[in-house]
């Protein structure tokens, strides 16, 4: 996209554009892939052979899929029910009224619950936090049972 903004946004003339525009472009591949690792990493191996594992669980069932993770709903049902970080963030500046949330979470309609954290401890990650207000997570612990933990994921289903 920067490359063709580059190209049709018409700047004023400057002696040595060219060199500028080049830089910015080796620039820009430079920066990519050094964001990428740090902010991946070597987290991405273990995460990857992970999914594969719970690829199948999630295929054979239907429904959506509460998950930390956004991309494992898309393994199942197809369906995104909630995203997480954004409604977490809404409920606690109270934008948002979680009740329907926790009323799913009680009525058990999520097959499958995986998250990056064990939700049977009472310390969470910031990640975490980001993600799941204190409530979703009392109702998670009462609702929903470990399965399975495959680092880094943990994968629960309805008790």
């Amino acid at each position: 996209m920067n490359v063709y903004l580059l190209r049709t946004v018409r700047l004023p003339e400057i002696q040595g554009r060219d060199v500028l525009i080049c830089i910015q472009i080796l620039i820009l591949l430079l920066y990519t892939p050094i964001f990428i690792f740090i902010e991946e990493g070597l987290w991405d191996i273990p995460a990857n052979s992970a999914a594969a594992k719970i690829y199948p669980l999630l295929k054979a069932q239907s429904g959506p899929i509460l998950s930390q993770q956004g991309s494992f709903a898309l393994f199942g049902s197809g369906e995104i029910f909630i995203q997480l970080f954004d409604f977490a963030a809404l409920s606690r500046a109270g934008l948002w009224d979680q009740n329907l949330l926790l009323k799913e979470i009680d009525n058990q309609a999520f097959p499958f619950v995986i998250t990056e954290f064990p939700i049977e401890r009472p310390s969470t990650s910031e990640n975490a936090k980001e993600r799941f207000t204190p409530e979703m997570l009392e109702a998670l612990r009462a609702n929903y049972q470990p399965l399975m933990a495959v680092r880094p994921y943990h994968l629960y289903f309805p008790r």
